[in-house]
């Protein structure tokens, strides 16, 4: 019975739902930890996300808000609060939000992405662009930065320069279906239309080649 009421159980439980999709069912759990020991951003950042995945922005802003009156110095709570800005299109806010995370973190890839993002929804492409670059210089292996960077070059028209991103990111995850779908774009836009139909086949065995000739 006490396992139940242990903090640590409770959230590694909430996180495994979570990660499941399960957001409802994690919720619960979340909270049980966090009303033993709420000094918790993991915790805090993942409760906030299920209620934003529900649609209930308003906890979300809340738990967080929260959390930052305790740990006023939680880089991870400026970046959920930053996430949660983006989300009800205070890009403004965003960027705000996650300069103050990279005060404390000043060499997060992530960090750096997520402001980078936020700078681009607010049509400053020049800065979010530096600042996509400073975060793969940051972390040279991380799929999700140059995931969200090809995305982004892809937007603004530069299908040649997504193309790289994604084909990092297909180089360590080849089964990362959206990462194909955007690939196979790329390829598309920069006159590859063979290779880009040979990686959409269901067969991924002319994945590779399709992808290095591209760079020939």
């Amino acid at each position: 019975a006490s396992k139940g009421k242990d903090p640590v159980a409770c959230a590694v439980l909430g996180f495994v739902l979570s990660d499941r999709h399960e957001y409802a069912a994690a919720i619960p759990y979340l909270r049980q930890s966090l009303s033993v020991y709420p000094y918790q951003p993991k915790a805090i950042a993942y409760l906030a996300g299920c209620y934003l995945r529900l649609g209930n922005h308003k906890m979300a802003i809340n738990d967080v808000a929260r959390g930052l009156y305790l740990m006023p110095n939680s880089p991870r709570l400026y970046l959920a609060m930053g996430n949660i800005r983006m989300l009800r299109h205070q890009y403004a806010l965003a960027v705000a939000t996650d300069n103050i995370a990279l005060r404390f973190v000043p060499h997060d890839a992530h960090a750096r992405c997520a402001l980078a993002a936020a700078l681009d929804s607010l049509g400053r492409w020049s800065e979010a662009k530096a600042q996509f670059t400073r975060a793969i210089a940051e972390d040279p292996a991380s799929r999700s930065v140059h995931y969200a960077f090809g995305l982004a070059l892809l937007e603004h028209g530069d299908p040649g320069a997504a193309l790289i991103e994604f084909q990092v990111v297909a180089h360590h995850d080849s089964d990362y279906r959206s990462v194909r779908q955007f690939l196979a774009q790329a390829l598309r836009q920069t006159g590859h239309r063979h290779q880009a139909a040979a990686l959409m086949r269901p067969t991924t065995a002319s994945n590779a080649p399709a992808t290095q000739q591209a760079n020939q």
